[in-house]
């Protein structure tokens, strides 16, 4: 609130350009600096992840990791689809202070993300054996990939939420919240690969299972956000008689970023 007025101040002229200027700084490394941290904590979690499939298991289990490693930038068209879509809108809706478009947003763009991933999961999970093939899993690797792959999958819806809330939340000025999810994330994700590997000697399912533990552990986190009064992030319900945000307006607006991680 105090940055929108501030904000209405700068239009009204009523702060000079210097003023201007540190008000916008200041807003920069408000959002820049979470941003930082929840990508470095994001990059730690699959490197202590190959360490301790490496050290634990051998190489092939390490190559079937880097062979299924694609199934994530197919969830990810998933993800931005519905997280930078509908970010965008719901910044859009902030601006006018339109909460109830907001939260339409945010509704179908929460619906859109679950029900797909559980479709696109459940596919992948019914044709396992020919989607191994297509990913080049060999006959050394075959095995460890089937085992890390299946884990993934069951739990994947969390991962496309987590990874599309991150997006959600910044736009909807929540941005420290955004960056502790992704701590928690990456360090629930680490410990569970040390204990289960080193300490308990179970395999590579391991890993999957602390990735998919990890991601449940952000989006818990990310519940938090419910305690802002004046958020726009909540499930509403269509009201008769108002124009409905169409879903297709919500995906056409993260599809640009979609395309080019498809690419």
């Amino acid at each position: 609130q105090n940055y929108e007025i501030k904000l209405r101040m700068v239009m009204n002229n009523s702060f000079d350009h210097k003023a201007e200027y540190h008000m916008i700084k200041k807003g920069y490394i408000r959002y820049m600096i979470p941003t930082v941290v929840g990508l470095i904590f994001g990059q730690f979690a699959p490197l202590v992840d190959s360490l301790c499939i490496s050290k634990v298991l051998d190489e092939d289990a390490l190559s079937a990791m880097s062979t299924v490693n694609p199934m994530y930038y197919l969830f990810n068209i998933v993800a931005m689809l519905g997280g930078i879509g509908g970010g965008i809108g719901i910044a859009k809706s902030m601006s006018t202070g339109n909460k109830y478009q907001g939260g339409r947003i945010f509704t179908k763009a929460m619906i859109f993300l679950t029900a797909t991933t559980a479709v696109l999961s459940m596919l992948c999970l019914i044709f396992i054996d020919p989607l191994l093939k297509v990913l080049c899993a060999t006959e050394r690797n075959y095995g460890y990939a089937r085992d890390y792959l299946a884990v993934l999958l069951m739990g994947m819806v969390f991962y496309v939420l987590n990874n599309a809330l991150i997006y959600i939340l910044m736009d909807d000025n929540d941005a420290n919240l955004a960056m502790a999810g992704g701590i928690v994330t990456g360090a629930v994700n680490m410990v569970i690969d040390y204990v289960g590997m080193y300490i308990l000697h179970h395999g590579i399912w391991v890993a999957a299972f602390g990735m998919v533990f990890g991601e449940f552990a952000g989006c818990l986190v990310f519940l938090l956000h419910r305690r802002k009064k004046d958020r726009i992030c909540r499930i509403t319900p269509h009201r008769p008689g108002t124009n409905d945000i169409r879903l297709k307006e919500i995906i056409l607006a993260g599809a640009p970023e979609a395309a080019e991680n498809l690419l």
